[in-house]
């Protein structure tokens, strides 16, 4: 047992020296030092899973928005991403309109001189438009994503994102197309990424 409980911290220090490497790389291309700002367009697709119905119904998802990002660190950002507006329909609720945005902390690290891997942790917040059946809503819910962005030289990067949103309040986060994702319930998704870097 002990030896599997070493072994992320053997792996770590394997990879290191590499992950140093890169870094410097990674600087010394300038993607950093003189550009730390992301201005961008992400859009995600997926669907949902409504566990609080009986059977569990499945519908899709989609979110596009705005990208915008700040490098603290090399490796490490902040910022919001996907902030745009949201559509659903509903048969008992009628149209489903929201704003949408995920404040985000990014961590990365180059695997080569133009190839990045990254993690994004946040939040997707939602302000929700009254419907026929609810009021005024704020919803929210946690979100992961793990991807990989690609550079193409110092201005512009296109990434490939995988991710999850799990409800955290109820109605719940409206996304374009899909009902309203409740509490407890995930959202599974694929996005692409169009970063341009000031």
């Amino acid at each position: 047992m002990r030896v599997i409980a070493w072994a992320p911290l053997a792996l770590v220090l394997a990879l290191a020296p590499s992950v140093a490497a890169a870094q410097i790389t990674y600087v010394s291309h300038d993607h950093v030092r003189y550009r730390p700002f992301q201005l961008g367009v992400s859009a995600i697709g997926g669907f949902q899973v409504h566990t609080d119905q009986s059977p569990a119904p499945v519908d899709g998802m989609m979110r596009v928005g705005l990208d915008l990002l700040g490098s603290l660190t090399p490796g490490v950002a902040i910022g919001v991403t996907r902030l745009g507006l949201s559509y659903g329909y509903s048969s008992i609720e009628g149209p489903l309109f929201g704003v949408n945005a995920t404040p985000t902390v990014e961590f990365a690290f180059f695997v080569g001189g133009h190839t990045q891997l990254l993690m994004q942790l946040g939040a997707t917040l939602s302000f929700g438009t009254a419907t026929a059946i609810r009021p005024v809503s704020f919803d929210a819910a946690a979100t992961g994503v793990l991807g990989a962005r690609w550079w193409l030289g110092n201005l512009i990067s296109l990434g490939l994102l995988v991710g999850v949103d799990v409800g955290l309040t109820r109605p719940g986060v409206r996304p374009w197309f899909g009902g309203p994702l409740s509490q407890g319930e995930p959202a599974v998704f694929l996005g692409l990424e169009l970063g341009f870097h000031l």
